[in-house]
């Protein structure tokens, strides 16, 4: 049985032990503040203790498989690790059930209709996930396991989001702060908040810089299949659709339809359409204009999202939509072109 300190960012081995006959054993560990140890066997048979200076810690189990057996006594915050881990095997089983059941039905007449019958379910497992979590930390909210249970994910998605849900973190931390207010992991977590508030108060600089009717930022990307390159500010005197695609973006392509319906309205008022690609490939690129049948100004930066030009038009999700007037005024934007107002054009008139 090995014993390791979480530390923030890293493992620190800490004693290993063995058992003895009767399968039991004891270990005295050397911990001078509150810790997360980590008890295992190996890498996917492990346990977590959220452990506190001169505790009796009582652990049973079957060794081959300790987080499915396990029991703790004599560590509250242990004993809160131990509840979550409880309701969240249960419902990874109810989640296990559902995908046994999609798998057996898929080829079913009514497919759609189950599909969306399954994933609603999906959804409420999951926010029956987090209300139990929730309900573990507003029950004790100086618990020390509050901290692990707040950083948790259920599948592939956290349960509490460090941007949407940033006054709860902050909650969490002004009453873990009563306590631990020196401890690695309560200091870590304050340092997260303060990244976040950054990153929000950034993007709010960057978001009130796009509003409507502030200057278009000005940029210049590779035209496809040409040696030049497009360069907004060379536009100015005739109105201009940003158009953020990604061929790999299903969101994208279905939206592009409706674009393609509003053509000859953009045509009435002499808009010229540009599509951005963010792929990671021309391969993609060239499939989905040959596909779509493109036919207007296409640029391109291979950086997905990360593309500077993205970035500089605070474009998070695709797609996404910027119309500016023939002076290089943001006159309206949008995820979808039937949000976009065409008419706002006749404001720089």
């Amino acid at each position: 049985m090995y014993f390791s300190i979480i530390h923030p960012k890293e493992l620190e081995p800490l004693d290993s032990c063995t058992l003895n006959e009767e399968g039991s054993f004891k270990v005295r560990l050397p911990i001078s503040q509150p810790q997360f140890i980590k008890v295992y066997t190996n890498d996917t048979n492990f346990i977590i203790l959220a452990t506190h200076p001169k505790e009796n810690i009582y652990i049973s189990g079957n060794y081959a498989q300790l987080d499915a057996t396990y029991s703790v006594l004599g560590s509250p915050s242990s004993e809160t690790i131990h509840k979550y881990r409880a309701f969240t095997r249960e419902n990874m089983n109810k989640l296990d059930n559902l995908t046994i059941f999609w798998e057996n039905h898929k080829y079913d007449d009514n497919s759609l209709e189950l599909k969306d019958s399954l994933d609603n379910e999906a959804l409420s497992i999951f926010k029956a996930q987090r209300d139990s979590a929730l309900s573990l930390i507003n029950k004790n909210p100086e618990n020390f396991a509050n901290v692990f249970i707040i950083y948790q994910y259920f599948v592939n998605q956290p349960l509490f989001d460090e941007v949407k849900d940033l006054e709860f973190y902050q909650w969490v931390l002004e009453n873990l702060e009563k306590k631990y207010s020196n401890n690695e992991h309560i200091i870590n977590l304050k340092m997260r908040i303060n990244k976040v508030k950054a990153q929000i108060a950034e993007r709010d600089s960057i978001l009130s810089r796009l509003a409507i009717g502030k200057p278009a930022p000005d940029f210049a990307l590779p035209l496809w299949q040409s040696d030049s390159d497009f360069v907004l500010s060379l536009n100015i005197g005739q109105p201009v659709l940003l158009h953020f695609f990604a061929g790999a973006s299903l969101s994208s392509v279905k939206d592009i339809q409706k674009l393609k319906n509003i053509l000859p309205q953009l045509t009435r008022k002499n808009v010229k359409i540009v599509t951005i690609f963010l792929d990671y490939d021309t391969e993609t690129m060239k499939r989905a204009i040959e596909g779509e049948k493109i036919n207007w100004t296409v640029c391109y930066d291979l950086s997905s999202l990360h593309s500077p030009v993205a970035q500089l038009y605070a474009v998070d999700i695709l797609p996404m939509y910027y119309l500016i007037d023939d002076s290089g005024i943001i006159r309206d934007k949008a995820h979808h072109i039937d949000s976009i107002d065409v008419s706002s054009l006749n404001l720089s008139k």
